[in-house]
C-alpha cells in the first residue's frame, strides 16, 4: 500500500490572489421569471453570470483537448500549433474573466437550451452535435497545426471517453457548484424543462398504504375450515403487524404456518414463542434467498423442494435444504464477484494510458464495493488506491472536488478497518493508522486552500495515527506522521495560531531522529526542508537568528533534493530558499534578493505550468514579491516585472480553485498598483482580497491587509 508524504511548500513572504466577492443567491422562483422574460428577449443575464460560466467551461474543455493532446501524443511545447492554441485560449479566457464578452457571445443565446442537463445532479450534459462541431472549428481554426494534427484533435474531440463534451461537462458542473447566481438561473430552466414529468415522479413514489394492503391481506385468508388455523392466523396477523413482519414475508406464508404449527400438534400456549422464532428464521433464509435471482436449473430445484417440506411443517428437513443451497450460492457467488472485480481492475491501464483518471477511481471503487463482502483487505486497498490518484489530482490541479472525493474514499476505507468505538480492529493497526495519517494530508491540503474547517480535522488525524504509528513499533511509520503533523502546525502558524510554529519544530526535531539521512536520505531531506519553511515564517513573525536556521536547513535539503533525483523536490527547496532570502532582503540584507531572484528562477525551470500549475503559480507570486519590494526601493522596471509575475500567477490562482491563494496575489497586485500609482485598481485589488480572507476568517491575513491599506490611508471598513 501506498504511504503518502507531505511536503510543505511556503507560499511568500508578502502574502498574497484575486476574488469576486458573491451575494447571495437568487430566489428560483425569481430567477425563473426572470430567465424566462430574458430569453423571449433574445438576452441572457445582464450581469453575464451564465455567459461567462458557459464560456469559461467551453475554452477551459478545449484547454482540456489540447493538453490531453500533447500528453498521450507527446507533442512538444514548441510545435507552433501547441503554442499559438495554448496563447489563444488563455487569451480568450482572460477576456472571459474581464466580462469583455460581447463579441464571444453571439451565437450562445440560441444554443442554450441544448447545454441544460438531462437531470439535476450528476448527469451528463445535453450538448448537441453543432456545438461541438464550432468548438473544435475554433480550435482548429488556430493557426499552426498540420493536417495529422488535426485529425487527432477531431478524434479527441468527438470521443466518447475523454472528448470535449465530457470535459465541458466537467466544467460545468463546476460552475453549478461553486456559482450561487449561475446554479440559481440554471435550476430555475432546470425546473422550466422538467415541470412536464413532476407528476409522472410523484406517481413513482411509495406508495404508503402499503402495509395496510398487506394486512388485510392476510386477514382474509380465513377460507380454511379447521377453527384451530384460523385462531393461528388470526394471532399471526397481530404478531407480524406489531413487529414489522408485514412486508417481509410473503402473502403465502401465513397459511404455510398456520397448518405447520396445527400438524405439529404445538400447544397455543406456545403458538407466539413459535411463531416469532418461525417468522424469523423464515425472513433470514428468504433475505438469503433474495440476494441470488435466476439461479441455475440445479439450484432452482431444490429451492422448490425445500419450499414443499416448508408446507409440509418439515421445518429442519427444509432449513438444512436451504442450509446446503445457500453454501452453494454463496462459494458460486464468491467466484463470480472476484471475476467480476478482476476484470473491473485489469480495464485501469486502459483508463490510465486515456489519462481518464476519473474512470480509474471509478473502476478501484467498483472493484471494491463488489469484493467487500468476501474480501474486505482487498477492497480497502482499492479503495486506497482510488484515494491516493484523487488526492494527487487535487493536490496538482486545485480542483477541490478530487480531495473530497479523496477524503470520501479513505473514511470509507477506514469504516472497514475501524472497531465501533473508532479504534483499529485486532490486526489492522498499520492499515488504521496510514489511511488516517493520508485522511490526515487530504484536510491539510484543503486548509492550505482557505478550508478551516478541514484545517482544524488534519491534527487529529495525524494525532490519531500515531496511536498506531507508533515509534517502538512502526518507526519510519511515525516519523512520516511527525513530518506531516508538523507540517499541518506550520500551516496553522501561517495563519496566525499562538504557538503552533514552535510545535512544527518540535514534531520535525522528533521525525528526524529515525528519518535520517543514512537511513532514508530523501526522507531526511524533506523534514529538513519543512524545518526550514518553519524557521522561515518565525523569522517572518520577528524572531531573531531564525531566517539563518531556515538557509541552513533549506541547503541541506538540497544535498539530497537534487534535481537529477528529484527535480520537483528540488524546485520546492529551491522556491522555499528563495523565501528565506526575500525576507533577509526585506530586513536590510545586502545582495540576498539577488539570491532569491536566482533561486526562483531556478525552481521554475521544472516548476512549470504544464506540469504543477499551482507550484508553477505560487513561485511567479513569490518572484513578484521581489521585484515589488525592488520597485518600493526604486529599481527602474522592477514594479512592471512585478505586475508580469503577479498577472501570471493569477492565470492559475483561481479564487473558485484556491481562494486563499487567489487573495494572497490579489493584495500583492494592489500593492505594487498604488505604488504604480493607480490607486482605484489598487484599492479594487486590496478591497478584494480582504474580503476573502475575511470570509475565510484568515485573521492574521485579515490583519496584514489591512495594516497596509492604513498604510495607505484607507479605511479597511469602508468598501
Amino acid at each position: 500500500m501506498l504511504f503518502l508524504s507531505g511536503t510543505l511548500m511556503a507560499t511568500g513572504t508578502n502574502i498574497l490572489s484575486w476574488a469576486i466577492i458573491k451575494t447571495g443567491s437568487i430566489p428560483v422562483r425569481k430567477a425563473h421569471e426572470v430567465f424566462l422574460a430574458r430569453l423571449r428577449e433574445g438576452q441572457l443575464d445582464p450581469n453575464h453570470d451564465v455567459e461567462r460560466a458557459i464560456l469559461r467551461a467551453h475554452y477551459g474543455a478545449l484547454q482540456f483537448l489540447v493538453a490531453e493532446a500533447v500528453q498521450i501524443h507527446e507533442w512538444g511545447e514548441g510545435e507552433p500549433g501547441v503554442h499559438n492554441a495554448r496563447l489563444f485560449l488563455t487569451a480568450q479566457l482572460k477576456a472571459v474573466n474581464a466580462k469583455n464578452i460581447e463579441a464571444l457571445t453571439a451565437s450562445l443565446a440560441k444554443d442554450w437550451k441544448g447545454l441544460v442537463p438531462a437531470t439535476f445532479e450528476g448527469a451528463d450534459i445535453s450538448v448537441p452535435e453543432t456545438h461541438v462541431d464550432a468548438a473544435l472549428a475554433e480550435l482548429l481554426g488556430v493557426e499552426g497545426w498540420d493536417e495529422n494534427e488535426k485529425q487527432i484533435l477531431t478524434h479527441l474531440a468527438y470521443d466518447k471517453t475523454k472528448g470535449w463534451v465530457l470535459a465541458f461537462s466537467a466544467h460545468i458542473r463546476h460552475e453549478l457548484k461553486e456559482n450561487k447566481e449561475f446554479r440559481a438561473i440554471y435550476t430555475a430552466e432546470v425546473l422550466n424543462i422538467h415541470t412536464i414529468k413532476l407528476d409522472a415522479l410523484l406517481e413513482a413514489l411509495p406508495r404508503l398504504d402499503e402495509i395496510a394492503r398487506d394486512v388485510k391481506e392476510v386477514k382474509e385468508i380465513t377460507a380454511d375450515t379447521n377453527f384451530e388455523v384460523k385462531k393461528i392466523k388470526a394471532m399471526l396477523t397481530s404478531i407480524m403487524a406489531a413487529n414489522h413482519y408485514t412486508n417481509k414475508v410473503g402473502h403465502q406464508y401465513p397459511d404455510y404456518l398456520a397448518t405447520a404449527l396445527q400438524n405439529l400438534n404445538i400447544p397455543e400456549e406456545r403458538w407466539e414463542a413459535e411463531i416469532l422464532d418461525a417468522l424469523e428464521r423464515f425472513v433470514q433464509g428468504m433475505e438469503q434467498l433474495k440476494r441470488h435471482t435466476n439461479l441455475p436449473a440445479d439450484m432452482e430445484a431444490k429451492r422448490a423442494e425445500a419450499f414443499a417440506l416448508f408446507k409440509q411443517a418439515k421445518l429442519d428437513e427444509g432449513e438444512a435444504i436451504l442450509e446446503g443451497l445457500e453454501v452453494a450460492i454463496t462459494e458460486r457467488f464468491e467466484a463470480t464477484a472476484r471475476d467480476r472485480a478482476r476484470i473491473l481492475v485489469d480495464r485501469v491501464p486502459f483508463a490510465a494510458a486515456r489519462f481518464d483518471f476519473d474512470k480509474v477511481m471509478d473502476l478501484y471503487e467498483r472493484a471494491a464495493q463488489t469484493v467487500l463482502s468476501i474480501d474486505r483487505d482487498q477492497a480497502v486497498n482499492w479503495l486506497w488506491k482510488a484515494a491516493s490518484i484523487g488526492y494527487s489530482r487535487g493536490e496538482i490541479s486545485g480542483y477541490r472536488r478530487f480531495l473530497d472525493e479523496a477524503g470520501k474514499l479513505y473514511q470509507q476505507a477506514l469504516t472497514y478497518v475501524s472497531a465501533s468505538d473508532g479504534r483499529a480492529l485486532p490486526n489492522q493497526g498499520e492499515t488504521w493508522g496510514a489511511l488516517k495519517n493520508n485522511l490526515g494530508l487530504v484536510y491539510a491540503t484543503l486548509g492550505e486552500r482557505g478550508d478551516d474547517a478541514a484545517l482544524a480535522k488534519v491534527i487529529k488525524a495525524y494525532e490519531d495515527a500515531l496511536k498506531e504509528w507508533r515509534r517502538d513499533k512502526l518507526p519510519l511509520q511515525w516519523a512520516t506522521t511527525k513530518n506531516n503533523l508538523g507540517s499541518a502546525y506550520v500551516a496553522l502558524g501561517a495563519r496566525g495560531e499562538e504557538g503552533a510554529l514552535e510545535k512544527a519544530i518540535l514534531a520535525f526535531e522528533d521525525a528526524l531522529e529515525e528519518r535520517t539521512r543514512d537511513k532514508v536520505p530523501l526522507q531526511w531531506a524533506t523534514t529538513k526542508n519543512n524545518l526550514g519553511s518553519a524557521y522561515a515564517i518565525l523569522g517572518e513573525r520577528g524572531e531573531e537568528g531564525v531566517f539563518e536556521k531556515a538557509i541552513l536547513a533549506f541547503e541541506d535539503a538540497l544535498e539530497e533534493r537534487t534535481r537529477d533525483k528529484v527535480p520537483l523536490d528540488w524546485a520546492t527547496t529551491k522556491n522555499n530558499l528563495g523565501n528565506a532570502y526575500a525576507l533577509l532582503g526585506e530586513r536590510g540584507e545586502e545582495g540576498v534578493f539577488e539570491k532569491a531572484i536566482l533561486a526562483f528562477e531556478d525552481a521554475l525551470e521544472e516548476r512549470t505550468r504544464d506540469k504543477v500549475p499551482l507550484d508553477w503559480a505560487a513561485t511567479k507570486n513569490n518572484l513578484g514579491n521581489v521585484y515589488l519590494v525592488l520597485g518600493a526601493r526604486g529599481e527602474e522596471g522592477a514594479l512592471e516585472q512585478a505586475i508580469l509575475a503577479f498577472e501570471d500567477a493569477l492565470e492559475e490562482r483561481i479564487c473558485d480553485k484556491v481562494p486563499l491563494d487567489w487573495a494572497m496575489t490579489m493584495a500583492n497586485m494592489g500593492r505594487v498598483l498604488w505604488g504604480k500609482g493607480d490607486f482605484e485598481a489598487a484599492k479594487k485589488c486590496l478591497r478584494g482580497a480582504l474580503g476573502v480572507f475575511r470570509e475565510l476568517e484568515a485573521s492574521y491575513y485579515v490583519e496584514h491587509v489591512g495594516t497596509t491599506m492604513r498604510g495607505f490611508g484607507l479605511d479597511p471598513d469602508v468598501q
